[in-house]
């Protein structure tokens, strides 16, 4: 092999690890979803059942809601979601009509702005939240992005998580750290952060709101608080870089395992009364306490007996955006992003379908073809080589990607793979969801695979070659209870194909070469 080929080889195998990593270390995000005004709801479904924190609250459906005025739409175009205000209650009967959301899909790592014009004030008996979970919880863990109860102008920051997630650290944060424990140990305290005064409530509308941005990587969790007169100018253009954001009001990092506590994170907006928390420190929030002995009761009293004091007690959102790293594919709506990638010129193209997706494989000779199932887009990058030199092969992969939920919940269905003679040895890996949704279509099938290595962030990836024509599924909602589960065959060790090995030189070549050598030697 001459030295310009041994170059070419090495610079194809150094930028396809170096360059995909440099991609995604830049704090730069791409927007892959954003909702706003009536899109919103097209996105979220309005859930209507029992409060889980015990709240003095009756959750409408979404026809009562609007019809009732509780959910509406702005002259600024904005998503209005309120509460009853003008019924008085029944102590003894259902709680204070009230509207909870909640997103149809689950999400992963990434980057979450949402711009709130205005949030529910600061009065007693309230606790509003944005905040997200698992469906299995407290094992997917639970991140309580903005949270506060009764009189509070402060937001506070929590985590919840099972097993061990200690957070503790010289994390550099505006907000005030007051308990470092995230999981079971600490019991439903979680891990805290205080942020400053006049990020909740009444002070928080009285500057015309503001934007909370919450990004989740694998090892750490990081908020910041906006307030509108102080958005960062990435953020309005829909691009941001989180390394121009300044000191977050949260940064949680320390020793916890990030990506083995937090999973499959669906968002949820919601105001509802008293309850576990607000009920309970009615008293301690110089709220009027009609029963010394029961904060409580003090509690249900006040919301019953006083609905005109919650006509400040809604939420006005202007959007709510997805982020994500890796190649660019903006929609308002699940889908799948289809990537192709050479790595002779180092260039990408993205498409992006909401219906049927086909993926073929090429001529051997020429490429190898590939497709998977996948948590993040491949990386684009385009840097050029240090020299002109051609590459004698060139390959080429299509990654299918899709958002690694609950099954229950995804929105793509698998391609089946085509049988190969290459053999490998596998293992089999359950997924497995609860959810209250029953699965109308999803299939999956996997017959024995062939396996190729292709650059995919930083590390290699074993992925099947398939050939195969899919169309979109449709989900439906599971009764409450219910199990879904499916398993995929992932093989346990890299499995190397003839046609990947033609990116490298040949080992017969290597063994000729030597004996050659050898020969040589000894003449």
């Amino acid at each position: 092999m001459s030295f310009s080929s041994r170059r070419s080889v090495r610079w194809v195998s150094f930028a396809s690890i170096i360059l995909p990593s440099l991609a995604t270390t830049q704090g730069t995000y791409h927007l892959e979803e954003t909702f706003k005004g009536r899109n919103i709801l097209n996105h979220f479904h309005v859930y209507e059942g029992s409060d889980p924190t015990n709240g003095f609250v009756t959750y409408v459906n979404q026809s009562y809601a609007e019809d009732s005025g509780l959910i509406d739409i702005t002259s600024s175009g904005g998503l209005y979601m309120g509460v009853d205000h003008t019924t008085v209650l029944n102590v003894d009967g259902p709680g204070r009509d009230s509207v909870r959301i909640e997103t149809k899909d689950y999400y992963e790592q990434g980057l979450y702005i949402i711009d709130i014009q205005h949030m529910p004030g600061s009065l007693c008996g309230t606790w509003p939240a944005f905040w997200s979970v698992g469906p299995n919880w407290p094992n997917d863990g639970e991140i309580d992005i903005i949270e506060g109860v009764n009189k509070n102008e402060a937001n506070e920051i929590v985590l919840h998580t099972s097993g061990s997630c200690d957070v503790g650290g010289n994390n550099d944060m505006s907000g005030n750290i007051t308990s470092t424990e995230c999981g079971e140990a600490s019991g439903t305290i979680g891990c805290v952060v205080d942020g400053a005064q006049g990020s909740f409530g009444t002070p928080f509308n009285s500057h015309n709101g503001g934007v909370y941005a919450m990004e989740w990587a694998s090892d750490f969790i990081k908020i910041w608080f906006f307030p509108r007169s102080s958005i960062p100018a990435s953020i309005t253009k829909e691009s941001p870089n989180t390394t121009e954001f300044g000191t977050p009001m949260a940064h949680l990092e320390g020793t916890c395992d990030f990506s083995q506590r937090f999973s499959s994170q669906k968002f949820i907006l919601d105001t509802t009364f008293c309850g576990d928390w607000a009920g309970n420190v009615f008293g301690k929030s110089e709220c009027p306490m009609s029963d010394s002995s029961s904060p409580m009761k003090s509690c249900v009293n006040y919301v019953a007996e006083n609905p005109a004091v919650f006509k400040e007690s809604y939420w006005e959102i202007n959007s709510f955006n997805v982020y994500k790293t890796g190649a660019s594919s903006t929609s308002s709506s699940s889908s799948a992003t289809s990537t192709t990638t050479r790595t002779a010129t180092l260039e990408s193209t993205t498409t992006t379908t909401h219906t049927t997706t086909t993926s073929t494989v090429a001529k051997p000779e020429t490429s190898v073809t590939t497709a998977t199932v996948s948590r993040h887009s491949s990386v684009p990058s385009t840097a050029e080589p240090e020299d002109s030199e051609p590459v004698s092969t060139m390959t080429s992969y299509v990654t299918l990607t899709t958002k690694l939920c609950p099954l229950s919940q995804s929105r793509l269905q698998v391609p089946t793979a085509q049988a190969v003679s290459h053999a490998a040895e596998s293992s089999s890996v359950s997924l497995s969801s609860q959810s209250k949704s029953a699965v109308s279509a999803a299939s999956l099938s996997s017959p024995t695979p062939s396996f190729v290595i292709v650059p995919s962030s930083t590390q290699f990836i074993s992925l099947p070659a398939v050939t195969t024509s899919s169309s979109s599924g449709t989900v439906d909602d599971l009764p409450t209870g219910t199990q879904s589960e499916a398993s995929a065959t992932v093989p346990t060790s890299p499995v190397f194909t003839g046609a990947a090995g033609k990116l490298s030189f040949s080992a017969a070549g290597i063994v000729g070469g030597i004996v050659v050598a050898l020969l040589a030697s000894l003449s």
